[in-house]
């Protein structure tokens, strides 16, 4: 029978259940290291054998595996793990066939479809600098506003002169009214001393 995995987001928190496998989480969790070494067989502590080689088994494993799942992210019979680790979780259950039917509640489908979608939740770039950026810097802004709504942080890279500063500024100036805390920008001193930006006059709030 194919195991069934079942995924929740509660809060800042992703809920991870495997079930019809005939063990539980913590049998699997104890038969990694045993996967890890490339054991064909794992012996339970209730003198039953895990064969190590069947994919209903070495599915869920490498799933454990690859989200370096430990004893500690139990919870009952289900593991935890950050929120922002949604994204490869479900590109890991995509790509085995074996979760094909794997169960998600509407908080981490809509995540999920959140960073998938073209304009992110549609966030509107502040007036004053919308008609100055770029397709690509819109891009960058709308991917830094998904990722300060979900409370995840991240890294906006490439190549250098291509408006990250713009993005950054965008994404500040969006979230003036609402922010309760100030921002801090640390930039190289090249950047500021060679970094020219022709910005018009943002309007006064």
């Amino acid at each position: 029978m194919a195991p069934q995995m079942g995924i929740r987001l509660t809060g800042d928190l992703l809920n991870i259940s495997v079930e019809n496998t005939g063990y539980s989480l913590v049998d699997l969790l104890e038969a990694l290291e045993a996967y890890r070494n490339k054991k064909k067989f794992f012996r339970l502590k209730d003198g039953r054998f895990l064969s190590l080689e069947e994919e209903t088994i070495t599915a869920p494993l490498q799933l454990l595996d690859a989200l370096d799942a430990t004893k500690k992210d139990m919870k009952g019979k289900d593991f935890t793990m950050p929120a922002y680790r949604a994204l490869y979780v479900d590109e890991l259950i995509q790509e085995s066939a074996v979760f094909a039917n794997h169960k998600r509640d509407e908080h981490f489908e809509k995540l999920v479809s959140d960073f998938k979608t073209k304009d992110y939740i549609g966030f509107r770039t502040p007036r004053g600098l919308s008609h100055i950026m770029r397709g690509y810097q819109k891009t960058g802004f709308y991917w830094l506003k998904t990722l300060a709504h979900y409370g995840f942080g991240g890294i906006l890279a490439d190549d250098m002169g291509l408006g990250k500063t713009l993005q950054v500024i965008a994404l500040l100036e969006s979230d003036r009214r609402t922010r309760k805390h100030p921002s801090l920008v640390v930039a190289p001193t090249p950047c500021c001393i060679t970094g020219k930006m022709n910005l018009p006059a943002l309007p006064r709030k």
